[in-house]
């Protein structure tokens, strides 16, 4: 398991599993998903507290866009 320097990002993002973006990907992808999650997050610098739909903002604002664990473009979509 990948390491990052925000202690506990994975532990805090665990609920992103359930996001419409993971779903159907098994416990496998929930991981893959944590961890994607965790990359951006880091990525972006943000620390403890701040709000997801910050990150939602800046991820949907990416050029080239950002793709999800499942290699599709993460879109601020209702079929994403």
């Amino acid at each position: 398991m990948r390491r990052y320097p925000l202690s506990g990002v994975l532990t805090r993002c665990a609920g992103f599993r359930q996001s419409r973006h993971i779903t159907g990907y098994g416990v496998g992808g929930a991981l893959a998903g944590a961890e994607w999650f965790a990359t951006l997050y880091t990525k972006f610098g943000y620390r403890q507290g701040v709000h997801l739909r910050r990150v939602h903002y800046q991820i949907i604002s990416q050029d080239p866009p950002v793709d999800m664990p499942n290699g599709k473009p993460y879109e601020n979509t209702d079929n994403c």
